[in-house]
Protein backbone atom coordinates (compact mmCIF):
# COMPACT_ATOMS: atom_id res chain seq x y z
CA UNK A 1 0.00 0.00 0.00
CA UNK A 2 1.17 3.58 -0.98
CA UNK A 3 2.12 5.46 1.94
CA UNK A 4 -0.14 8.25 2.72
CA UNK A 5 1.33 11.93 1.32
CA UNK A 6 2.52 14.19 4.46
CA UNK A 7 0.96 18.02 4.64
CA UNK A 8 3.81 19.91 4.98
CA UNK A 9 4.24 23.45 4.58
CA UNK A 10 6.58 26.24 5.09
CA UNK A 11 6.29 29.13 7.82
CA UNK A 12 3.84 26.73 10.22
CA UNK A 13 4.16 25.03 12.81
CA UNK A 14 4.62 21.37 13.32
CA UNK A 15 4.35 18.62 15.98
CA UNK A 16 7.43 15.72 14.83
CA UNK A 17 7.86 12.87 16.41
CA UNK A 18 10.62 9.95 16.16
CA UNK A 19 9.88 6.97 17.92
CA UNK A 20 11.71 4.03 18.60
CA UNK A 21 10.36 0.56 18.96
CA UNK A 22 8.53 -0.20 22.64
CA UNK A 23 11.37 -1.18 25.05
CA UNK A 24 14.14 -0.31 22.10
CA UNK A 25 15.03 3.01 23.58
CA UNK A 26 17.12 5.14 20.69
CA UNK A 27 19.47 6.72 23.78
CA UNK A 28 20.43 4.93 26.51
CA UNK A 29 21.73 7.32 28.91
CA UNK A 30 22.85 11.24 29.39
CA UNK A 31 25.66 11.15 26.96
CA UNK A 32 23.64 9.39 24.24
CA UNK A 33 20.61 12.72 24.93
CA UNK A 34 23.11 14.99 25.03
CA UNK A 35 24.48 13.75 21.33
CA UNK A 36 21.06 13.71 20.21
CA UNK A 37 20.06 17.10 21.31
CA UNK A 38 23.25 18.54 19.30
CA UNK A 39 22.97 16.47 16.16
CA UNK A 40 19.51 17.67 16.08
CA UNK A 41 20.27 21.50 16.56
CA UNK A 42 23.22 21.53 14.37
CA UNK A 43 20.65 19.60 11.53
CA UNK A 44 17.84 22.52 11.78
CA UNK A 45 20.42 24.99 11.78
CA UNK A 46 21.95 23.83 8.68
CA UNK A 47 18.15 22.45 7.27
CA UNK A 48 16.47 25.85 8.06
CA UNK A 49 14.19 24.41 10.84
CA UNK A 50 12.87 26.50 13.63
CA UNK A 51 12.53 25.02 17.03
CA UNK A 52 10.00 26.09 19.96
CA UNK A 53 9.25 23.69 22.23
CA UNK A 54 11.05 19.41 23.12
CA UNK A 55 10.42 16.77 25.19
CA UNK A 56 12.94 13.60 24.64
CA UNK A 57 11.94 10.61 26.39
CA UNK A 58 13.94 7.21 25.41
CA UNK A 59 11.36 6.02 23.21
CA UNK A 60 9.73 9.08 21.65
CA UNK A 61 11.49 12.60 20.99
CA UNK A 62 8.33 15.26 20.73
CA UNK A 63 9.69 18.86 18.86
CA UNK A 64 7.42 21.64 18.02
CA UNK A 65 9.45 23.26 15.40
CA UNK A 66 8.37 25.41 12.00
CA UNK A 67 9.96 24.51 8.31
CA UNK A 68 10.99 27.71 6.56
CA UNK A 69 10.81 25.69 3.58
CA UNK A 70 8.68 22.09 2.57
CA UNK A 71 11.52 19.50 3.01
CA UNK A 72 13.51 21.25 5.99
CA UNK A 73 11.91 17.99 8.33
CA UNK A 74 12.80 15.51 6.58
CA UNK A 75 16.39 16.59 5.78
CA UNK A 76 16.54 17.10 9.21
CA UNK A 77 15.46 13.46 10.60
CA UNK A 78 17.70 12.23 7.39
CA UNK A 79 21.14 14.09 8.48
CA UNK A 80 19.74 12.02 12.08
CA UNK A 81 19.78 9.05 10.61
CA UNK A 82 23.32 9.55 9.21
CA UNK A 83 24.84 11.16 11.93
CA UNK A 84 23.41 10.00 15.61
CA UNK A 85 22.70 6.93 14.53
CA UNK A 86 25.68 5.86 13.03
CA UNK A 87 27.36 7.04 16.35
CA UNK A 88 24.66 5.31 18.74
CA UNK A 89 25.20 2.14 16.85
CA UNK A 90 29.02 2.29 17.33
CA UNK A 91 28.88 2.70 20.76
CA UNK A 92 26.81 0.23 22.17
CA UNK A 93 27.78 -2.40 18.57
CA UNK A 94 24.54 -2.31 17.42
CA UNK A 95 23.00 -2.41 13.60
CA UNK A 96 20.07 -0.75 12.10
CA UNK A 97 17.87 2.06 13.25
CA UNK A 98 17.00 2.56 16.93
CA UNK A 99 14.12 4.47 15.38
CA UNK A 100 10.59 3.08 14.39
CA UNK A 101 10.13 3.77 10.33
CA UNK A 102 9.65 7.12 9.08
CA UNK A 103 8.73 10.68 11.30
CA UNK A 104 5.59 11.28 12.36
CA UNK A 105 4.43 15.20 11.66
CA UNK A 106 1.27 17.24 11.44
CA UNK A 107 0.73 20.84 11.49
CA UNK A 108 -0.38 22.65 14.66
CA UNK A 109 -2.38 25.69 14.70
CA UNK A 110 -0.62 28.58 16.40
CA UNK A 111 -3.62 28.94 18.95
CA UNK A 112 -2.69 25.18 19.99
CA UNK A 113 0.86 25.57 20.21
CA UNK A 114 1.27 26.74 23.72
CA UNK A 115 -0.71 23.92 25.14
CA UNK A 116 1.34 21.56 23.01
CA UNK A 117 4.55 22.65 23.99
CA UNK A 118 3.41 22.64 27.97
CA UNK A 119 2.06 18.58 27.36
CA UNK A 120 5.86 17.96 25.59
CA UNK A 121 7.37 19.51 28.46
CA UNK A 122 5.29 17.46 30.96
CA UNK A 123 6.41 14.27 29.37
CA UNK A 124 10.18 14.19 30.71
CA UNK A 125 12.09 16.04 33.27
CA UNK A 126 15.36 18.48 33.41
CA UNK A 127 17.49 18.78 30.47
CA UNK A 128 15.20 16.67 28.61
CA UNK A 129 12.69 19.22 27.79
CA UNK A 130 12.54 23.36 27.15
CA UNK A 131 10.54 24.54 30.19
CA UNK A 132 14.11 26.03 31.35
CA UNK A 133 14.80 27.95 28.61
CA UNK A 134 11.17 29.06 28.16
CA UNK A 135 11.18 29.98 31.80
CA UNK A 136 14.04 32.54 30.97
CA UNK A 137 16.46 29.81 33.63
CA UNK A 138 19.95 31.03 32.25
CA UNK A 139 21.82 28.06 33.22
CA UNK A 140 19.13 26.15 30.95
CA UNK A 141 20.01 27.89 28.04
CA UNK A 142 23.18 27.82 28.32
CA UNK A 143 23.38 23.53 29.13
CA UNK A 144 22.09 23.83 25.75
CA UNK A 145 24.24 23.56 22.40
CA UNK A 146 25.05 26.67 19.98
CA UNK A 147 23.69 25.24 17.10
CA UNK A 148 20.19 24.92 18.73
CA UNK A 149 20.38 27.90 20.62
CA UNK A 150 20.78 29.45 16.99
CA UNK A 151 17.22 27.99 16.11
CA UNK A 152 15.04 29.00 19.49
CA UNK A 153 12.02 30.46 19.32
CA UNK A 154 9.38 30.95 21.72
CA UNK A 155 6.12 29.14 20.54
CA UNK A 156 4.13 31.57 18.64
CA UNK A 157 0.80 31.09 21.21
CA UNK A 158 3.66 32.66 23.81
CA UNK A 159 4.31 36.14 21.45
CA UNK A 160 0.56 37.19 22.45
CA UNK A 161 1.21 36.90 26.76
CA UNK A 162 3.65 39.71 26.69
CA UNK A 163 5.56 42.00 24.65
CA UNK A 164 9.21 41.31 26.36
CA UNK A 165 10.71 38.33 26.70
CA UNK A 166 10.58 38.61 30.38
CA UNK A 167 6.69 38.68 30.63
CA UNK A 168 6.72 35.79 28.30
CA UNK A 169 8.87 33.95 30.29
CA UNK A 170 6.59 34.56 33.26
CA UNK A 171 3.27 33.49 31.66
CA UNK A 172 4.88 30.08 30.57
CA UNK A 173 6.04 29.72 33.92
CA UNK A 174 2.46 30.03 35.28
CA UNK A 175 0.83 28.16 32.23
CA UNK A 176 3.55 25.57 33.37
CA UNK A 177 3.05 25.82 36.90
CA UNK A 178 -1.44 25.89 35.91
CA UNK A 179 -0.94 22.67 33.27
CA UNK A 180 -3.21 19.72 34.41
CA UNK A 181 -2.28 17.60 31.02
CA UNK A 182 -4.08 18.06 27.73
CA UNK A 183 -8.31 17.71 27.43
CA UNK A 184 -9.77 14.85 25.96
CA UNK A 185 -10.39 16.23 22.74
CA UNK A 186 -6.13 17.61 22.84
CA UNK A 187 -5.23 13.93 23.35
CA UNK A 188 -7.64 12.92 20.23
CA UNK A 189 -6.28 15.55 18.43
CA UNK A 190 -2.33 14.80 18.78
CA UNK A 191 -2.64 11.25 18.66
CA UNK A 192 -4.88 11.50 15.39
CA UNK A 193 -1.54 13.87 14.07
CA UNK A 194 1.09 11.24 14.93
CA UNK A 195 -1.15 8.26 13.80
CA UNK A 196 -2.46 9.82 10.26
CA UNK A 197 -1.07 12.99 9.89
CA UNK A 198 -4.46 15.02 10.60
CA UNK A 199 -3.40 18.70 11.29
CA UNK A 200 -4.18 20.21 14.97
CA UNK A 201 -6.09 23.52 13.45
CA UNK A 202 -8.80 26.05 14.93
CA UNK A 203 -11.85 26.40 12.78
CA UNK A 204 -10.56 29.35 10.63
CA UNK A 205 -7.82 27.47 10.05
CA UNK A 206 -9.13 24.10 8.52
CA UNK A 207 -11.37 26.51 6.52
CA UNK A 208 -8.30 28.07 4.61
CA UNK A 209 -6.77 24.69 4.26
CA UNK A 210 -6.41 24.09 0.36
CA UNK A 211 -10.16 21.72 -0.32
CA UNK A 212 -8.46 18.59 -1.59
CA UNK A 213 -6.77 18.26 2.08
CA UNK A 214 -10.10 19.02 3.83
CA UNK A 215 -11.17 15.71 4.27
CA UNK A 216 -7.55 14.30 5.92
CA UNK A 217 -9.50 16.76 8.69
CA UNK A 218 -12.21 13.76 8.92
CA UNK A 219 -10.84 10.87 11.83
CA UNK A 220 -11.42 7.43 9.83
CA UNK A 221 -11.42 4.38 12.23
CA UNK A 222 -8.95 1.80 11.39
CA UNK A 223 -8.86 -2.16 12.29
CA UNK A 224 -11.48 -3.42 14.84
CA UNK A 225 -12.78 -0.71 17.43
CA UNK A 226 -10.58 0.03 20.66
CA UNK A 227 -12.14 0.07 24.03
CA UNK A 228 -9.84 2.24 25.75
CA UNK A 229 -7.05 4.59 25.30
CA UNK A 230 -6.77 7.20 21.92
CA UNK A 231 -7.50 4.10 19.64
CA UNK A 232 -4.94 5.07 17.77
CA UNK A 233 -2.00 3.10 18.94
CA UNK A 234 -0.19 6.35 20.52
CA UNK A 235 1.38 6.05 23.82
CA UNK A 236 1.18 9.77 25.03
CA UNK A 237 1.37 9.15 28.92
CA UNK A 238 4.81 10.84 30.72
CA UNK A 239 8.00 9.07 31.14
CA UNK A 240 10.06 10.91 33.77
CA UNK A 241 13.57 10.47 33.62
Amino acid sequence: MARTARLLKAGVCHHLCQMAPRGRPFWRDAEDRALYIQDFGEAAQGQGLLVHAWGIGPEAAHWLVTPQRPRAMAAVVQQIGRRYVRAFNARWALQGSPFLGRYRSYWVGEANTLQLALWMESLVDGPANSSAWLSGDAGGLDALPWALRACLRPPPALWALGNTPFERESAHREALRAFAGLEPSAQQAVARGLAQGVPWLSPSEQRELPAEWRDRLVARPRGRPRSSGSGLGIDLSPIKS
